[in-house]
């Protein structure tokens, strides 16, 4: 008979997932083609301090390898084992149906404007690149020309990829992870150290992610092992905690000024992965977190959605832009920062509620089988 477990549910981290994803929209919506509007202090204001939709990513990929590790930590811990087909099962469900969708929605397009409207767009990668999850690759070599809302899905590859591997290693090198999860975050600062010639290499291939991955499974194995270096959560004062966030917050605000020369670009996801998991904890292990974010229960639900705001977004902007193109709608500065991103944004809600609800939403039901 299978032995059924309980995940502990961390109900401020959805809330994080919505904070979350605002700088990856934030990065996406204000566009124009006018010289006029890019010249003004408004839009580089934009370009300089808004533009943080990498880091945003990289949040994701602290908080996914620390709730993945935590599963499996916890399987462990209840019932003595893992079953890493059933871990890849319940990804799938979450992930594939959304995902395909999109994907598939991408290539009708494609084909439809080709056939139909005698309309030549880019080409696109191969399917292969989606299906094998391995997009990031070929964005890295051939940069990322082609559909704007399937660019996006560069970064599921590289969390795929890295499901697939670490689901494995904890199934068969438990008692290793932790080693295992240092040693790629030493693997992730040696291929930026010798890569910083190539952005593309930097921002795309899976090995410069690695850290982010890295530190959230060590803040997992250190929060269930209950480590004495994590003792300070329980004990700072929220005004000490409230002097970390403000430092976080100059970082991210002085980011592009800061973070530009060879030895800041190294070590520049390690920086913030490490800030990443001080929030991560301040919400999850801390006795009181510095922000009550659970009482935004609309915030909540959206971060629940985060997936949908992240895939949906990307289809929104790519028909409000061919429209406001059109139209000449983005001559006007009023159009480019304040009526298009509330338009494009609300509509994102609302598409991504109502997936979750009626396509998402079903299927994720499955997963307790």
């Amino acid at each position: 008979m299978n032995k059924h477990f309980d995940k502990r549910y961390f109900k401020h981290l959805n809330a994080t997932r919505f904070l979350a994803f605002l700088p990856v929209f934030f990065t996406h919506c204000f566009y124009t083609s006018d010289i006029g509007i890019k010249g003004t202090s408004l839009y580089i204001f934009v370009q300089n301090h808004l533009k943080l939709g990498l880091l945003a990513l990289d949040y994701f990929f602290v908080l996914s390898s620390f709730l993945i590790s935590w599963i499996v930590y916890e399987e462990y811990n209840q019932t003595n084992q893992f079953k890493a087909i059933n871990f890849y099962v319940r990804r799938c469900l979450r992930i594939f149906p959304l995902y395909f969708f999109v994907v598939l929605l991408g290539f009708g397009l494609y084909y439809l404007s080709k056939i139909v409207f005698g309309y030549q767009m880019q080409a696109l990668p191969s399917f292969y690149n989606f299906g094998l999850f391995i997009l990031n690759f070929y964005m890295m070599e051939h940069g990322f020309n082609f559909l704007f809302f399937l660019t996006f899905f560069w970064s599921v590859s590289i969390e795929e990829q890295f499901y697939v591997g670490w689901a494995l290693i904890l199934k068969y090198l438990k008692r290793y992870a932790h080693w295992l999860a240092a040693f790629i975050i030493v693997v992730s600062i040696v291929y930026r150290a010798t890569h910083l010639e190539n952005n593309n290499q930097l921002v795309f291939h899976t090995f410069s992610s690695l850290g982010n991955f890295g530190v959230g499974c060590l803040l997992c194995y250190l929060m269930i092992n209950k480590h004495k270096s994590l003792d300070f959560m329980l004990s700072v004062s929220r005004i000490k905690k409230l002097a970390v966030y403000l430092v976080f917050a100059i970082l991210l605000f002085f980011y592009n000024s800061i973070f530009v020369n060879d030895f800041f670009v190294v070590i520049e996801r390690l920086v913030f992965a490490i800030l990443f998991a001080f929030v991560i904890a301040d919400f999850t292990y801390s006795k009181s977190p510095t922000f009550d974010l659970e009482k935004h229960k609309w915030m909540s639900y959206f971060g629940q959605l985060s997936f949908g705001l992240y895939c949906y977004h990307g289809i929104v902007l790519t028909i409000a832009f061919k429209i406001a193109d059109h139209y000449q709608l983005t001559s006007s500065g009023l159009n480019v920062f304040l009526l298009i991103p509330i338009m494009v944004f609300s509509f994102t809600l609302m598409l991504a509620h109502y997936s979750y609800k009626y396509f998402e939403k079903p299927i994720i039901k499955f997963k307790k089988y």
